[in-house]
């Protein structure tokens, strides 16, 4: 989320980061993120939580395989 301003936890600021920066992601399911992550920030109620250990999308059968075999 380095595009996004945080304090203690509380999202200030959401910006969707650009492709591949390598910066933290967001784990929001709905596609409608973009829309709706920026409205709940301005509002004071979106929370975040830097998951630091292992985490892998799983959005395709590809992602599933290679989950499976780890």
């Amino acid at each position: 989320m380095t595009h996004n301003r945080l304090e203690r936890g509380r999202v200030l600021v959401f910006e969707e980061k650009p492709q591949g920066d390598g910066s933290w992601i967001n784990g929001v399911i709905s596609g409608e993120s973009r829309i709706v992550c920026p409205r709940i920030a301005a509002e004071g109620q979106l929370n975040a939580y830097h998951h630091r250990c292992f985490w892998q999308l799983m959005d395709t059968l590809r992602d599933r395989q290679h989950l499976e075999e780890i």
